[in-house]
């Protein structure tokens, strides 16, 4: 099992280099538990966000795109500094991609799905 991500900047249709992304699981108790934090590659990737360290398992996670830096070193005035996405994770055998389309005043994003064994 994996998740991994991909950006897309929608307004200069490129892909979003050097934007940090962070995920986190949610605990039973209700609290986030932090996983690891990275940026993006200059293809808008990064490919595993699951620490080896930590036993995947199905749940709810949530993935935060800090896009502030990432604007204002684009010189574009935006609307959104952090995206944050939550979702849940059915099944722990599938890859899961999460991809942003991202723009100054707008985002959309998708999830793909892979066999992972």
């Amino acid at each position: 099992m994996s998740i991994s991500t991909h950006i897309f900047d929608m307004a200069q249709g490129v892909s979003a280099a050097g934007v940090d992304v962070s995920l986190a699981y949610l605990q039973s108790d209700g609290a986030w538990l932090d996983l690891g934090t990275g940026p993006t590659d200059q293809t808008g990737r990064i490919a595993e966000l699951v620490p080896r360290s930590f036993r995947f398992r199905t749940g709810m996670y949530r993935l935060s795109f800090a896009t502030s830096h990432y604007f204002a070193f684009s010189e574009m005035r935006a609307i959104w500094p952090v995206i944050p996405i939550v979702f849940e994770v059915t099944d722990e055998k599938q890859a899961h991609q999460i991809s942003l389309l991202l723009s100054p005043y707008g985002y959309s994003t998708h999830c793909s799905y892979s066999d992972d064994t």
